[in-house]
């Protein structure tokens, strides 16, 4: 945000822009307020966003990307590399491609509905997922895989978390706690916007 407003305000390029944040970030690094792994994440995202967001969106391309580094990497997918850089934009490019392919389905449509609505996700998700846990052991007793109680869990948490949005925008909570009147998005927009 500093380096974004210092850029704007003096009209300077974005080699600029990139230097002071690269620079930003690793001393937010040095300092241990940051792991590298997400420093290096964000700065993929901000160059990303830079750029207008373009992604590659092929099946081909990042089905054969993502067996490739299978075959021949393995478990560097797990460690902090180049290989795990390619890893994440060879499923960006997979699920862009999967996107495009069935972007008339119903599937997208919820998809993309989950996404507008992922802030209200990222803050109160902890709530269910703790509030759940204690039926872990009766889940368990119906399905000692685990599927049965994950599945329970996500569609309970995300509808939970799409219902606080719901009651928090009636209630006019919003407005304090995330400074907009509005932070539910409607399925029936979704439904009526192509998916991106």
């Amino acid at each position: 945000m500093f380096a974004k407003a210092l850029t704007s305000r003096t009209k300077w390029d974005d080699t600029v822009f990139f230097s002071l944040s690269f620079s930003l970030l690793a001393l937010v690094c040095h300092y241990h307020l940051c792991s590298q792994r997400v420093a290096l994440y964000f700065l993929l995202g901000v160059i990303l966003r830079r750029f207008g967001n373009v992604l590659p969106a092929s099946l081909k391309s990042g089905s054969l990307l993502i067996v490739i580094i299978l075959i021949f990497t393995g478990e560097e997918i797990f460690k902090l590399s180049f290989i795990q850089f390619a890893w994440c934009l060879a499923m960006l490019a997979f699920l862009a491609g999967l996107g495009q392919a069935m972007e008339s389905s119903p599937v997208v449509s919820l998809f993309a509905w989950l996404g507008r609505n992922s802030l209200i996700v990222l803050v109160v998700h902890a709530m269910f997922v703790v509030s759940l846990k204690p039926s872990a052991t009766l889940f368990l007793k119906l399905d000692q895989t685990g599927l049965l109680y994950s599945t329970a869990v996500v569609v309970i948490t995300m509808s939970g978390c799409v219902l606080s949005a719901f009651l928090f925008d009636r209630t006019r909570i919003s407005q304090y706690l995330f400074g907009v009147d509005k932070i539910y998005s409607d399925l029936k927009l979704s439904a009526l916007k192509k998916p991106a």
